[in-house]
C-alpha cells in the first residue's frame, strides 16, 4: 500500500462523514452481497489491529480537532491533532472495540461552563468504544461498511462533590472502510460525538446533523486509522 498523507486521511474523514450520517444499516440481506463473499471479507477483517511501531503510515492513530492548538492558519487542518496507542478489534460477530481512548478527547468539546465535568472525564481512565458494523460494498482492495457505535458511560463519575452517571452519546449510523493491499490490512472508522448526558438528562449537544456549520461536524469527529 502506498503512503497515505495526512491531507488524504482528513479528506477521507470528511467524505465518510458527509455521506455516512444519512446512510442506513442494511437488512439481513447484507446489502445484496453474495453471502460467501461477505463471510470471506468479514473473516479477513476480523482480528486485533496493533499497528506498526516502525512504519508511520501503519501506526494506529486517533485523529481529532483540537481547538487548543495555537496557529495563525485559517485552515482547520492546522488544528487536527492525533494520538497513538489505540488498539482495535473487529469480530466475526460484526462487532468492534477500540481501546485506549482518553477522556481528554471525549470531553474536548465541553465548554468552560462544564469545566468540573470536563476535568472529571479527562481524569478518568481510558475508555473502550464499542459497536457493530455491516458491509454494504465489497471490492477487491477497499470495502465499505456502516457502523453503529454505543454510548460511553461513566456510571459513578465524581465531580462537584457528588457522583453522577455521565454518558457520551454518538450519532449513528456512521461508516468506515476496510483496505487490504500488499498483505496489509487497514481500517478507517469515523465516529461522531453527539451529546453529553448527566443522570440520563442531556446537558450539552456536541453536534446535530441539522447543523449547517461543517466545522461542527469536524469537531465532533473521532477518526480512527488502524492497521496490521
Amino acid at each position: 500500500m502506498k503512503k497515505i498523507s495526512k491531507s488524504l486521511i482528513i479528506f477521507i474523514m470528511c467524505c465518510i462523514g458527509a455521506t455516512s450520517l444519512t446512510s442506513c444499516i442494511n437488512g439481513d440481506d447484507n446489502g445484496g452481497i453474495d453471502p460467501e463473499t461477505y463471510q470471506q471479507y468479514l473473516t479477513s477483517m476480523s482480528g486485533i489491529y496493533y499497528g506498526s511501531s516502525t512504519e508511520w503510515q501503519y501506526e494506529n492513530k486517533l485523529r481529532f480537532y483540537n481547538d487548543t492548538i495555537t496557529t495563525t492558519s485559517s485552515d482547520y487542518m492546522a488544528k487536527v491533532d492525533s494520538i497513538t496507542g489505540i488498539v482495535a478489534s473487529f469480530s466475526k460477530d460484526s462487532t468492534f472495540a477500540i481501546a485506549g481512548v482518553p477522556g481528554r478527547v471525549l470531553a474536548k468539546e465541553l465548554p468552560e461552563k462544564y469545566n468540573d465535568l470536563k476535568q472529571a472525564i479527562e481524569n478518568a481512565s481510558n475508555q473502550t468504544l464499542r459497536g457493530s458494523f455491516e458491509f454494504y460494498s465489497i471490492n477487491q482492495y477497499v470495502s465499505y461498511f456502516t457502523a453503529v457505535p454505543t454510548s460511553v458511560t461513566y456510571p459513578d463519575l465524581e465531580y462537584g462533590g457528588e457522583k453522577h452517571k455521565v454518558t457520551i452519546a454518538f450519532w449513528y449510523p456512521t461508516g468506515g472502510s476496510f483496505i487490504y493491499m500488499n498483505n496489509r490490512q487497514s481500517v478507517i472508522l469515523s465516529l461522531y460525538m453527539a451529546a453529553v448526558y448527566v443522570d440520563d438528562n442531556k446537558v450539552y449537544d456536541i453536534y446535530t446533523p441539522s447543523s449547517t456549520d461543517n466545522l461542527d461536524q469536524i469537531k465532533a469527529c473521532l477518526e480512527f486509522t488502524v492497521s496490521r
